[in-house]
């Protein structure tokens, strides 16, 4: 409206800032408010002004009507960016729908319209790492790096998330270990979170002796054994009815401060 009265023609890049604002607000009403103004205006609507309203309902976590939306740019013709795929990838993952987000990275490949970057594989592991999905997230690893995309830190810290989720413990020695994938192969550095799954994992399996060895490899290495979240390891093993391990771990946390 400012703008307006100075004499500036809103573009829409102008429009898209505010969408984007109405995102980060959780505000998909508001933003498809400004999205039609786009269309009121006369202008057209680009692949950002879609990936925005997307986000918006992804964010405020209505994934149907996001999905609709996504829907609706392709049936107009409108075609996606990389970060628009990026966004919608990273909305499925954040709603748990690993099926919906496997259908987007195909329409990638099948139309041709793009070439799937980190954000998009990342994504990818994100959405089956959260279902404990141990195979697809391993499998989707390998089609990122097999991509020629050297995966990070955060990557491999998604995989031990699923190992987590899926309680194999196997899984996080097989990775995280002195001869692991992540150490020998990838040439990483486990950091607190690597470290913090690790021991989560051995907790909720009910391995004291484990998840005491990750914890002081933690501290050997450097990393900040504060960052340990002692409540749940402690309920994992008041779960298992290991009781001098629980209280074993309540003091580790009470002295941590």
């Amino acid at each position: 409206v400012q703008m307006k009265a100075l004499g500036v023609q809103p573009n829409v890049y102008s429009y898209d800032i505010l969408i984007q604002a109405c995102a980060e607000a959780k505000q998909p009403d508001a933003a498809l408010e400004w999205f039609e103004i786009i269309t009121k205006e006369g202008l057209t609507p680009g692949s950002d002004s879609y990936s925005e309203v997307f986000k918006a309902f992804s964010k405020a976590g209505d994934h149907k009507r996001a999905i609709a939306w996504f829907n609706g740019m392709l049936d107009a013709g409108t075609e996606p960016t990389v970060d628009t795929f990026a966004t919608v990838l990273e909305g499925h993952a954040r709603a748990g729908d690993p099926a919906a987000a496997s259908w987007c990275f195909k329409q990638m490949s099948k139309n041709n319209m793009t070439h799937p970057n980190k954000r998009c594989y990342s994504a990818m592991l994100g959405a089956f790492s959260k279902q404990g999905d141990t195979r697809s997230t391993e499998s989707w690893l390998q089609r990122m790096e097999d991509a020629g995309i050297a995966a990070d830190i955060f990557n491999y810290n998604q995989l031990l998330e699923a190992y987590n989720r899926a309680r194999e413990p196997a899984g996080v020695a097989k990775l995280l270990g002195p001869l692991g994938r992540m150490v020998t192969s990838a040439g990483l550095i486990p950091n607190e979170v690597s470290y913090s799954l690790a021991v989560r994992t051995f907790a909720e399996a009910g391995d004291a002796a484990e998840a005491r060895a990750w914890a002081q490899r933690m501290s050997d290495k450097g990393c900040n054994a504060k960052k340990l979240p002692y409540d749940k390891i402690v309920k994992s093993f008041t779960r298992a009815g290991n009781a001098d391990a629980a209280n074993e771990w309540l003091n580790w946390g009470l002295a941590s401060g």
